[in-house]
């Protein structure tokens, strides 16, 4: 299956236009096994891929966390509460800054 028909095919089942086929087979073990080693080499590299990726997506949140603890503003602690003052008067007001991320496809 292509990625296109992969990508058709999750379309069609989230609108509930997908036709599940169901067909009756003898699994056959021995093709099975030579098929995971025919794409030996596509898995090696999608899983490196998805490491990459995940690895990078790793270092943009803690980039994003690093700047939202700067940035954060400190104030009132827990008196502001006690004094009647707004409850987010002692709490930190932190602001996020998301950060558009182009992964490689």
């Amino acid at each position: 299956m292509s990625e296109d028909e992969l990508e058709t095919l999750r379309e069609d089942f989230v609108k509930g236009a997908y036709s599940i086929k169901i067909s009756e087979e003898q699994f056959d073990m021995a093709a099975y096994n030579r098929h995971l080693l025919d794409v030996q080499g596509e898995v090696a590299a999608w899983r490196a891929q998805q490491a990459e990726s995940t690895t990078m997506m790793q270092q943009v949140e803690r980039d994003i966390m690093a700047r939202c603890v700067a940035s954060c503003c400190w104030r009132g602690g827990g008196a502001g509460v006690r004094r009647g003052k707004a409850v987010a008067d002692a709490h930190p007001l932190v602001h996020l800054q998301f950060t558009l991320v182009e992964l490689k496809a």
